[in-house]
């Protein structure tokens, strides 16, 4: 798209009604979120997904959709998000189309979780290629940190992938309002990004404080999405059958967030701790872990690989 994500406003992309173009063919749902439905479409012959608001969802409010829209369309130009091919907002909704923001993006054919707990043929032939995975998202993460966009509801199902002789492409999606922040949109004065203020009010005093923040930040969303994946792989074991070492050897970041804690200066450690005890944060984990397991000692510990800390 020609939008600028720094600068489009919501008159940009806002129609009376949905109404597809004739050489646009919606197929079969392949996912299903709080706020979307995903479908598979062609459109000018892109293999596509077409994201559907659901009825009551958070996009069905202009704030909303054109806050995911502005972070969507970002991480698309930075090449850490799916292409964005086309998006709209609807302001009245049609017997088959609700209200709401809808988006035409690349479709990648798995995310990260079905690839880890349920496609076994897939999930080994990315064991093979864990080195290759682990830098991709590594890539994806640190890129969103040092443009100041912070993403706090990492999860495995968050990330969708694509295997090919070329190696792995990952790529991050859902940017929700209640999840994510970024510093950088020109088009929202008013912006709320108390995450990333904090960090900056605590290390204002350095000399390289930004590139703290940038460091702080990567940590912070590593550890998550660590933390996260252990979580998920040790609370499916009874579906996907594999035992604890399996289970390690396929942790496609815990082996990059132990060398990156390891390697933290104790005074990053402490602002990020302190990161990670800030309501929405800590929020999003009690919500993944529960609230025994979402103390900032037993997350550092899942992110390091650990499955369960007595």
């Amino acid at each position: 798209m020609d939008l600028d994500a720094n600068t489009v406003t919501l008159a940009d992309i806002t129609v009376p009604r949905t109404r597809l173009a004739d050489d646009v063919e919606v197929g079969d749902e392949i996912g299903k979120g709080t706020n979307n439905r995903v479908c598979k479409c062609t459109w000018h012959g892109n293999r596509c997904v077409l994201r559907i608001p659901r009825r009551k969802s958070d996009t069905q409010q202009r704030g909303s959709a054109i806050w995911e829209f502005r972070h969507t369309l970002r991480a698309s130009q930075l090449g850490v998000g799916p292409i964005v091919y086309a998006a709209w907002y609807a302001r009245h909704a049609t017997p088959q189309w609700p209200s709401g923001l809808y988006v035409v993006m690349e479709r990648f054919d798995h995310d990260l979780e079905t690839v880890l707990c349920e496609d076994r043929e897939c999930m080994e032939s990315v064991v093979e290629r864990r080195d290759l995975l682990q830098t991709a998202i590594c890539d994806c993460i640190h890129t969103l940190a040092r443009e100041r966009i912070f993403v706090f509801d990492l999860k495995p199902s968050n990330l969708v992938m694509r295997v090919d002789e070329g190696g792995v492409q990952v790529r991050v999606i859902d940017f929700g309002r209640d999840f994510c922040e970024w510093t950088g949109c020109m088009a929202d004065p008013a912006r709320n990004t108390p995450h990333v203020d904090m960090l900056r009010r605590r290390l204002d005093t350095s000399d390289d404080a930004e590139e703290r923040v940038t460091h702080v930040l990567f940590a912070c969303m590593m550890v998550v999405l660590s933390s996260t994946t252990t979580r998920t792989l040790y609370e499916t074991r009874e579906h996907h059958r594999m035992d604890a070492d399996t289970r390690a050897r396929i942790h496609p970041v815990s082996t990059a967030t132990a060398a990156l804690l390891d390697g933290m200066q104790g005074r990053n450690v402490a602002v990020l701790r302190e990161l990670l005890r800030m309501d929405e944060v800590r929020g999003v984990l009690r919500h993944y872990h529960g609230r025994r397991n979402s103390g900032t000692h037993r997350t550092l510990r899942f992110a390091r690989g650990d499955e369960v800390v007595v």
